[in-house]
């Protein structure tokens, strides 16, 4: 790119070599630096663990400013070099374009020369002198070549001036670039440069431009270490990021939550506060290190937001007398700092949710929340605080927002679910107990709507079998597994049975959550391609508890039978497919959960909550499980999926969405029966057989007759062709015992204790009349 003419004498070149003298400079002090600090640290004498750990510090350091002295000095050299060039070239075209002004030609702006000889007076002069004509002639010609020629020089030189110009902008750009990678700003970080930034803003004065952007350097992370914590590993930062990050913190010792959460002003104020947010997340984490040993967590919070986390926030129940006379009288549930809370949710909520991976802080905001929401318990309540009173609605309002805000560091919530981690957010020495904080938000009555709390739950099955994080796939794992022994513990049976009268959206939300696990809560599977996502196995009776508190909320119900039946067919078509009936077991465990466990929880609610209406909570449960004829449906998706994983969403993956039930009419809704099938050998043989054809092609063949125009086993096709002649049928009475299907398949389904009687079935197989009775499901 040629510069123009106006652009070349607007250059000023003169600023180039004090900058590159500058980085000359910073190249010598910063080699001799890294030569003092590693001669000194390495003649002490001194001896054992703590000189090795200095010395192997100083050598890294040593190495490191040696590179960072040999990055100075080439961007030194770099800006010399582009001074040179650029500028011998720019007076090149000035001092050439000057001499052909001053000899009667014009220099245009694009370089292009004109003469402007003046030759109509030479031609007036000349008048009809012959030989003076010739000579103006030539004159002429040759003024018309010389300005060719310049034309032709300066705009060279103009092109070669803009390539130098691009090539010297690049080639400091990438010096700096390899500064930038060598000494990050977070390099020139102090205890302090913290001091000095909490004195100014603790008197309300603005930041100076330095000050933002060392602040702005210490509470940020690259997205390598972002990436790093991610994936569950520590990461180690600069000493002087940590020793910055913890005297930010100690610098606000005794100072209010309100006075913290206020700090900043004017045009500053937001970006000082998310800065700030950040850096409280950052140093409440323990996963951040330095090489030195230090570490972020707990301890390191500002006092004020540390007491905020870890104390008993709530001081019981009083009640709050109203009305003219004072003879009306409510229930208020007294938390003095119920306004603090508040103010730093609103306060963390400005931080970058990226920095938000197992911090102290987020364990903190998970158990003062859960405490706060026990104490309310079933009962709507209000709340009063200093200066503050929240009604029943704008508690759950607050909670909903202090979970939502956690909830997205799913590390935190890992730990707040299994009590790993969360001691640090007990007082005075206690110890953090799990089960009681899971109790108290699964007593609290959060509604029908979606809300903060289900982003506790949500991520376990989104995440499960997360191949991209597996760190993320396994803490999913262990939250489920933890869930699962939960309700599946006697003594919570009465808090699950319950859970989705005053909470169906979290209840459906679990049953999401839960629907990807059911295999692994089951048994152990074979290596057939099978997926496993790290959960734990549940005991029958635990897993019957699990579906029974499922079956607490119609809709979460329905979700649960039909994912219980996904796994049951999946696992049915995989044992075909693999000659591996031992999966029967599997199949036969979670159909007498199931059954179980909606036994108990129908005969719960026809006693409680639903006392002459389980009618409507028939069509809820159905209206949340229609989908396509189970039976039909299963080979056509199973085929190329024989040796995948299933996704996480089995909804999806296996069935495709569900039809939308305000579009199906009212008579095919109500064929679907009440209650849920879940030991129906028919479909299992069904399934089981179209297993056994995809995988062999003679047998394939014989049953030719009965596959549909894609080449996929149709139901009323082998119906059919089994009544002349029964083929199939004799294939399931030869087959299914002799491959030991039948025996592992009631080994798997035996009653508990008390077994109910079975249960016909919700799943939509055929109208009676085109049934052949033991011929095929649903028969």
């Amino acid at each position: 790119m040629a510069l123009t003419k106006e652009q070349v004498y607007a250059l000023d070149f003169s600023n180039m070599p004090p900058a590159a003298k500058a980085a000359s400079s910073y190249a010598t002090s910063t080699a001799h630096d890294a030569r003092t600090t590693r001669d000194t640290i390495f003649g002490l004498d001194w001896s054992g663990g703590a000189r090795a750990v200095a010395t192997d510090r100083a050598a890294r350091e040593y190495t490191q400013l040696n590179r960072l002295s040999a990055a100075f000095t080439s961007l030194s050299t770099t800006i010399m070099r582009g001074h040179t060039a650029m500028s011998d070239l720019a007076g090149d075209l000035k001092q050439t374009a000057s001499a052909y002004e001053a000899d009667s030609y014009r220099v245009d702006s694009d370089w292009s020369v004109r003469d402007t000889y003046n030759y109509a007076t030479a031609e007036q002069v000349a008048g009809d002198d012959r030989i003076a004509i010739d000579a103006l002639r030539k004159l002429k010609a040759a003024r018309a070549q010389i300005a060719s020629n310049g034309q032709r020089t300066l705009q060279k030189w103009a092109s070669d001036l803009g390539a130098a110009d691009l090539r010297t902008a690049a080639a400091i750009r990438a010096a700096l670039a390899r500064l930038g990678e060598m000494a990050p700003p977070a390099a020139g970080l102090s205890a302090g440069l913290a001091r000095e930034i909490v004195d100014a803003l603790l008197r309300g004065g603005a930041l100076t431009p330095e000050q933002m952007a060392a602040l702005r350097a210490a509470c940020t992370l690259p997205p390598e270490q972002l990436r790093a914590l991610r994936l569950g590993r520590p990461v180690a930062i600069p000493q002087g990021q940590h020793d910055f990050l913890r005297a930010l913190a100690l610098g606000l010792n005794g100072k209010s939550v309100a006075d913290i959460v206020g700090l900043g002003s004017g045009d500053q104020k937001r970006q000082i506060q998310r800065f700030l947010a950040n850096g409280m997340q950052m140093v409440s984490t323990p996963q951040l290190t330095t090489h030195g040993g230090d570490r972020g967590g707990m301890r390191v919070v500002p006092a004020s937001i540390r007491s905020l986390l870890t104390d008993n926030l709530v001081q019981g129940v009083h009640q709050h007398q109203s009305g003219q006379y004072g003879t009306e009288t409510t229930d208020r549930l007294r938390v003095p700092r119920i306004k603090e809370l508040q103010l730093l949710t609103e306060f963390l909520q400005q931080g970058d949710r990226g920095l938000r991976l197992g911090t102290d802080i987020d364990r903190g905001l998970f158990k003062q929340a859960s405490e706060i929401a026990g104490a309310v318990g079933k009962k709507p309540m209000s709340i009063e605080g200093a200066g503050l009173i929240l009604t029943a609605d704008q508690t759950t309002d607050l909670l909903n927002r202090t979970f939502q805000l956690a909830g997205q560091d799913t590390t935190a919530v890992h730990d707040f679910i299994t009590g790993q981690n969360m001691d640090v957010t007990m007082p005075d020495g206690a110890h953090y107990n799990a089960d009681h904080h899971l109790d108290a938000l699964f007593q609290y009555q959060w509604g029908d709507k979606p809300g903060g709390i289900d982003s506790l739950f949500s991520w376990i099955g989104e995440s499960a079998g997360a191949r991209d994080n597996p760190f993320l796939a396994r803490e999913a794992a262990e939250s489920a597994t933890a869930l699962g022994h939960y309700f599946g513990d006697k003594t919570n049976v009465a808090i699950g049975q319950d859970l989705g009268l005053g909470s169906p959206h979290l209840t459906q939300t679990l049953a999401r959550s839960f629907a990807p696990y059911l295999g692994d809560f089951a048994g152990t599977f074979y290596d057939l391609g099978i997926p496993k996502y790290g959960a734990g196995e549940l005991s029958q009776i635990e897993l019957q508890r699990v579906f029974s508190t499922l079956n607490s909320d119609p809709t979460a119900a329905g979700m649960a039978h039909r994912a219980g039946t996904q796994w049951q067919l999946y696992l049915a078509y995989q044992a075909g497919a693999h000659d591996a009936p031992q999966l029967g077991k599997v199949v036969g465990f979670l159909g007498a959960a199931m059954k179980e466990g909606w036994t108990t929880e129908w005969a719960h609610l026809k006693e409680s909550a639903y006392q002459g209406q389980m009618a409507e909570y028939e069509h809820d449960m159905k209206a949340a499980a229609l989908t396509r004829n189970l039976i039909s449906a299963i080979p056509h998706p199973a085929i190329p999926v024989i040796n995948a994983l299933v996704p996480p969403d089995l909804e999806q993956s296996i069935f495709g969405p569900p039809p939308n039930p305000d579009e199906i009419e009212g008579k095919e809704l109500k064929e679907y029966k009440t209650e849920p099938t879940f030991n129906d050998p028919n479909e299992f043989n069904f399934v089981y057989f179209a297993g056994v054809l995809s995988t062999h092609p003679g047998l394939r063949q014989q049953f030719e007759a009965c596959l549909d125009e894609n080449g996929v086993l149709d139901w009323k096709l082998l119906d059919q062709y089994d009544d002349h002649g029964g083929k199939y049928t004799k294939w399931i009475g030869e087959n299914m015992t002799k491959s030991g299907w039948e025996k592992v398949y009631n080994d798997g389904a035996r009653a508990p204790d008390n077994p109910s009687q079975p249960l016909p079935g919700t799943i939509p197989a055929l109208p009676p009349d085109d049934r052949n009775p033991g011929a095929g499901p649903g028969g």
